[in-house]
């Protein structure tokens, strides 16, 4: 161990650090990419943005017999499973930008150091 003290170990030095870690963010990419896909609107289901707003005269009170609609469980089970994946999106975006912030200062740290 004292002979390999002064040795730097295989992977320290700064462009197999970076390789490595772009090569890991591979995953990232692609399922950033993915998400990116399934958030997009296409021009047919977008809302017409220059279309002229009308406003309705206000409808009569609800009858105290009418029932609101309920979400079928299928639905409700597509509602859960996109917010699930938004706040899994969040959180690995959020881990992947707090990391590269780490990296990023504490190479600025050891730089100024030496």
């Amino acid at each position: 161990m004292a002979s390999q003290a002064g040795a730097a170990p295989a992977g320290a030095s700064p462009g197999e650090l970076g390789s490595n870690l772009i090569d890991n963010l591979d995953g990232f990419v692609d399922r950033v990419n993915t998400f990116a896909q399934q958030a997009r609107v296409s021009d047919t289901q977008a809302p017409d943005r220059f279309a002229k707003v009308t406003t309705q005269e206000a409808s009569p009170a609800p009858d105290a017999g009418d029932i609101p609609s309920a979400l079928g469980d299928d639905k409700m089970t597509r509602v859960v499973d996109s917010l699930s994946q938004v706040f899994d999106h969040s959180i690995e975006t959020t881990m992947v930008v707090r990391g590269a912030t780490q990296v990023s200062g504490s190479a600025n740290t050891l730089l100024k150091g030496q």
